[in-house]
């Protein structure tokens, strides 16, 4: 280029190239191409080659389902997306879990059984006083044997309960 398209900036002469801005989009593109990255132009993500989603299903949902699914979402902290996707597709058998909720639920049964426990540590310490005062009463012991027998099924049964919803919990 001569002196007079580059101005003055090099004595007269001097064979040195001025560098132009480019003058239109078409210059501006070829310039910004001439400068890639070591050579090889980036490509982004890699394209999956399977397990790519590509199909789309629309639903609607009254109001009240709607704000179940989100109130779903805020407690297991999941996604919309991944929450029905997990339910329809993978967990469709299973249910669902809140588990904090089922933490204290558990928690207040636990605590529950204490109780139950120490009331019936009482009365057997109190039949076992009156028997040896020879006051205690053999319709009393046999009602209190009784109740006890049916506090032991019940109790068999709770904890055949707990076991499956601990089961149902860790799959």
């Amino acid at each position: 280029m001569s002196d007079e398209k580059c101005g003055s900036h090099f004595p007269a002469g001097q064979k040195e190239t001025c560098l132009q801005p480019p003058r239109g989009l078409k210059e501006y593109r070829k310039l910004r191409n001439s400068f890639s990255l070591m050579g090889t132009k980036l490509k982004g993500r890699p394209q999956l080659t399977e397990g790519k989603r590509i199909k789309k299903i629309d639903a609607r949902f009254t109001e009240k389902e709607y704000a179940v699914v989100l109130d779903l979402e805020k407690q297991l902290d999941i996604r919309k997306t991944d929450l029905i996707r997990l339910r329809v597709l993978h967990q469709a058998q299973h249910v669902l879990v809140n588990a904090k909720e089922m933490i204290s639920l558990l928690d207040k049964i636990g605590a529950e059984l204490g109780r139950s426990g120490n009331n019936i540590n009482q009365l057997a310490r109190y039949a076992n006083i009156l028997k040896k005062q020879g006051t205690l009463s053999p319709v009393v012991a046999e009602r209190f044997n009784f109740l006890f027998a049916i506090y032991l099924e019940q109790q068999k049964t709770l904890e055949v309960a707990l076991r499956k919803i601990i089961r149902m919990l860790g799959t």
